[in-house]
């Protein structure tokens, strides 16, 4: 019983977390957005900033390392306002 317990919490527990919140890895980054997407807490909008973000951090040389996924696409929705400002 209490075996059963324990992995109810977990599954709670783990069908809570946010994919958003995950640390930027390269190396998990398709199955990372993958879960992201399935979990739909981005818009199509938020997926293209994303990855246009990222194609300019790679080109600028900025690691994005040690960055949730949300903390990355807020940069970059920043950035894309203070460029709409300026013009």
């Amino acid at each position: 019983m209490k075996k059963i317990l324990i992995l109810c919490s977990f599954v709670a527990l783990a069908s809570c977390s946010n994919p958003t919140d995950k640390k930027y890895n390269e190396a998990t980054m398709a199955e990372d957005l993958q879960a992201i997407v399935q979990s739909k807490k981005w818009n199509e909008q938020d997926a293209g900033l994303f990855a246009a973000w990222l194609i300019r951090s790679k080109l600028k040389g900025e690691s994005l390392e040690n960055k949730t996924y949300q903390g990355i696409l807020e940069e970059a929705k920043k950035y894309k306002t203070e460029e709409a400002a300026k013009q």
